[in-house]
């Protein structure tokens, strides 16, 4: 019997009240010390709804304003562009515009105010094996940013390696999650390897896997997690411990039938050769009324039971 195993990741929809009290941060009337306790508090209870589902799970980033702008507001070398269109999507990132990629300007796990975001702790601390901290991919980082010409991507995946393992160290996390923006064009994936070689490594990737050089790593991923397209599943199977799909999707206010899923994860795992295999969403979930990715999280609690 396939054993199926549930992930959510990325930023999460926050509630109305929420936004409204971010709303009041920006506009200067709730002071940046209380904003902070606000989105502690909320974050608590978002990781108790995620726990109690029993999927692996990131952390909320509720103070994240886009999957970037905590590193590109706080590493020197990087600075907050104009606001680009993410995507194809109606939401929007601050483009950063790289010169070198220097060390963080403050301590990511204690409280700290950053430009243009709310204020740091980057994570909530969180020693629950099922936590994965969340972080973009240096590949699409690079891809989706203004980038110095003599910055090679070589030279920038290995700045941004070593402030997310720092991270990583600072918070004693033993889990990540790396996140691809944009599809591989050829990439060797290898510049990956200082990182997965330490931490048990979770990459969500975009499109085509075989536009991927997978073959110089070291160790495999925990899991790769792909789009169900051509080879992708058999890809990931070769080169992870569990293979992930991206069946749900986190565009549209549809609920899936949990049934239809499953049945979709068993063959797909049966394709690939996998006795087991991770089932998550298209994108993060912060498209999406809060209402309906909660009721998304308990489909998918439907699917892993």
């Amino acid at each position: 019997m396939t054993e199926i195993k549930g992930l959510i990741y990325g930023i999460y929809p926050k509630n109305d009240e929420l936004r409204i009290k971010i709303g009041r941060w920006e506009r200067g009337v709730l002071k940046s010390r209380d904003i902070e306790r606000e989105i502690s508090q909320e974050k608590e209870e978002k990781i108790s709804l995620f726990k109690s589902t029993g999927l692996d799970y990131t952390d909320p980033l509720f103070n994240w304003f886009d999957i970037f702008r905590p590193f590109t507001t706080a590493t020197h070398g990087i600075v907050p562009g104009p606001l680009t269109r993410y995507r194809e999507t109606n939401t929007f990132y601050r483009l950063p515009e790289v010169d070198h990629v220097g060390k963080m300007k403050v301590n990511p796990s204690e409280y700290s105010e950053i430009e243009a975001n709310p204020p740091l702790p980057l994570f909530q601390k969180n020693s629950d094996p099922n936590y994965f901290a969340f972080f973009p991919s240096p590949i699409s980082f690079f891809k989706m940013s203004k980038v110095n010409p003599e910055l090679s991507l070589e030279t920038f995946t290995s700045g941004m390696l070593s402030i997310y393992s720092d991270i990583m160290k600072t918070y004693g996390f033993k889990n990540a999650l790396l996140f691809e923006s944009l599809p591989y064009q050829g990439e060797d994936m290898s510049v990956l390897s200082p990182f997965i070689n330490r931490f048990k490594t979770i990459l969500v990737t975009e499109g085509n896997l075989k536009f991927a050089d997978l073959t110089p790593l070291e160790n495999r991923f925990c899991s790769i997690v792909v789009t169900p397209e051509d080879m992708n599943l058999e890809i990931a199977a070769k080169h992870s411990s569990v293979p992930g799909i991206r069946l749900i999707d986190s565009h549209n206010t549809r609920i899936e039938d949990p049934a239809a899923i499953r049945k979709e994860a068993e063959e797909s795992a049966k394709k690939a050769g996998s006795g087991s295999i991770y089932v998550t969403f298209n994108d993060y979930l912060d498209f999406l009324p809060d209402s309906i990715a909660t009721k998304k999280l308990n489909m998918l609690k439907e699917v892993i039971n």
